[in-house]
């Protein structure tokens, strides 16, 4: 056989002979899946949060996207946020809207965030846990028009 890599010559003679390996095993189900279109990676991303979910019978938790428009002029809109929710993936820099996240799921960074200790684009982790940043006051245009009494 002219295949050098013993763990695919292994894979052809499994196929050859009939003989079938669950993807719910090591290493097939920890293979990364190439895709060529957003919408199926967030349907992968998204059954693979269902399966943490059963596997560890922890609710995910649904991080929702803060969007932003540059504009010059303010933009008055009351469903602005979700408009800008409803937009392809295509129009918002290839990141989805909603992302569901487990405890143990694996994510993938997609940008560096502190490259001396490892935390950049491309490194692979597992999430442990959300924590929330009480120092920040989320507001709305309608809250800071309250602020400055603008009625």
């Amino acid at each position: 056989m002219r295949t050098k890599d013993v763990a695919y010559q292994a894979l052809l003679n499994r196929v050859r002979d009939g003989l079938h390996i669950s993807l719910n095993e090591p290493p097939w189900n920890e293979a990364p899946i190439l895709v060529y279109r957003n919408e199926l990676r967030t349907e992968l991303n998204n059954r693979a949060v269902v399966n943490k979910t059963y596997e560890t019978g922890r609710s995910p938790t649904i991080v929702i996207a803060t969007d932003t428009i540059k504009v010059k002029k303010h933009i008055d809109l009351p469903d602005l946020t979700k408009r800008l929710l409803a937009l392809s993936d295509n129009k918002t820099e290839h990141l989805p809207d909603y992302l569901p996240l487990v405890p143990g799921t694996p994510v993938l960074l997609q940008e560096n965030i502190a490259c001396e200790i490892g935390l950049s684009n491309g490194t692979l982790g597992i999430f442990h846990e959300l924590i929330y940043d009480e120092t920040k006051e989320r507001t709305t245009g309608a809250d800071e028009d309250q602020k400055l009494g603008v009625a």
